[in-house]
């Protein structure tokens, strides 16, 4: 409000000295000043406006959250390494809704004030940050489910567990890479390395457990031949 008063009498009060050499180049640019006070002013009830709804809608989503107890749902799973008291679900789940209502917020408000540099810069972290998010949120469901397998198929065969296990996680890694946006490369080059390892884990998974059956078929034949 003071800015808005002082700047057309700083104007006025440059025009009574008739310096053009000063007055002209210093009021062109107070006047582009005061044709960006309301782009300011809208940027700031943008941003203000979305860190409250934002807030709003964090209070009633997390009470949801909490009486679903899924703060409870990592130890159930068996990924609580993740998590601890000071960083649960709950909070993770808040924190990003968080993040990324203030980015769009502030995408949109650098857009108000109208310089595109800045605005193509917020749009592609924007870009870069869903990726982010998509990613991560497929990275952590597949170390869900790959627990779950582990979990399920070690009380029978921990080696076929295992194997399991580094399938799904090699399948939802290039899964995961791929939607943050990285380069093909090195998605490849992730699901080549995990395809190799389950074919070396498998090799060796089965070399050792048939080695009594082999033992087996060796001393039949041997018994034959004598």
């Amino acid at each position: 409000m003071f800015a808005a008063i002082l700047l057309p009498i700083t104007v006025a009060a440059l025009g009574v000295l008739n310096i053009p050499s000063i007055t002209v180049p210093a009021s062109d640019l107070i006047n582009k000043l005061m044709a960006a006070i309301p782009n300011i002013i809208g940027a700031g009830i943008i941003l203000a406006v979305a860190y409250f709804v934002a807030k709003f809608v964090i209070s009633i989503l997390s009470g949801i959250l909490e009486g679903m107890k899924v703060d409870e749902m990592p130890e159930k799973l068996g990924v609580q390494g993740i998590f601890s008291s000071s960083f649960t679900p709950t909070k993770l789940i808040s924190g990003t809704i968080m993040f990324f209502s203030m980015l769009t917020a502030s995408t949109a408000a650098v857009n108000t004030l109208g310089i595109d540099v800045i605005s193509n810069i917020f749009a592609k972290v924007l870009q870069f940050g869903g990726g982010i998010l998509v990613g991560g949120i497929i990275l952590l469901i597949g170390n869900v489910l790959s627990s779950i397998a582990y979990e399920k198929l070690a009380t029978n065969n921990k080696a076929l567990a295992g194997i399991a296990r580094i399938a799904i996680l090699g399948l939802v890694l290039a899964m995961g890479l791929k939607a943050m946006g990285l380069a093909d490369n090195i998605v490849n080059m992730a699901f080549g390395f995990t395809i190799g390892a389950v074919a070396v884990a498998a090799s060796l998974a089965f070399g050792f457990g048939g080695r009594d059956a082999a033992k087996k078929v060796a001393d039949s034949w041997a018994n034959k031949i004598k």
